[in-house]
C-alpha cells in the first residue's frame, strides 16, 4: 500500500509542475486553447494503454510459469517507463523493470525470463504490425 501511495504522490507532483510549466510559459497567464475533451481522450489512451501492458507482462509471466499480479505488472510497467524517460536512449526501462520484479518478490531469474518473454512477444507484434522492405 505504501508503494502505491508513493506513485500517486509522484504522479500528482508531476502533473502539478507540468501544469503550473504550461500556465506560466503562456503570454498573460491565457488558459491553453485545447479543450477538456481532448484531455480526457488523452487521459483515457494513457489508462488503456497502460493496462493492456501491464496484462500483455503478466500473460507473458503466465506463458513462462511465473506468478505476476496485475498490480505488480502496473508498478513495473510504470517504473520502466519511469527509468526510461530519465536515462540517455531509453536504457534505463528494462533495470528499472527488473529492480521492481525483484522487490516484488520475483527471482531475479525469473524476473529476467518475464522480461525477456515480454520484449520477444512485443518483437513478434512489431514484426506482425510494421511493414518490412524485404515482403
Amino acid at each position: 500500500m505504501k508503494r502505491w501511495i508513493l506513485t500517486a504522490l509522484s504522479f500528482a507532483a508531476v502533473i502539478v509542475v507540468s501544469v503550473y510549466a504550461v500556465r506560466s510559459g503562456t503570454s498573460g497567464g491565457m488558459a491553453l486553447s485545447i479543450p477538456p475533451q481532448a484531455h480526457l481522450l488523452a487521459l483515457l489512451a494513457f489508462v488503456i494503454e497502460v493496462v493492456t501492458r501491464s496484462l500483455k507482462m503478466s500473460w507473458s509471466a503466465r506463458a513462462v510459469g511465473t506468478d505476476l499480479p496485475f498490480s505488480t505488472s502496473v508498478r513495473t510497467s510504470l517504473g520502466g517507463d519511469f527509468g526510461a524517460s530519465i536515462t540517455p536512449a531509453r536504457m534505463g526501462a528494462e533495470p528499472a523493470r527488473f529492480l521492481i520484479l525483484a522487490e516484488s518478490g520475483i527471482a531475479g531469474s525469473r524476473a529476467v525470463v518475464v522480461l525477456y518473454a515480454e520484449l520477444f512477444f512485443e518483437m513478434l507484434a512489431m514484426a506482425a504490425v510494421v511493414p518490412s522492405p524485404i515482403w
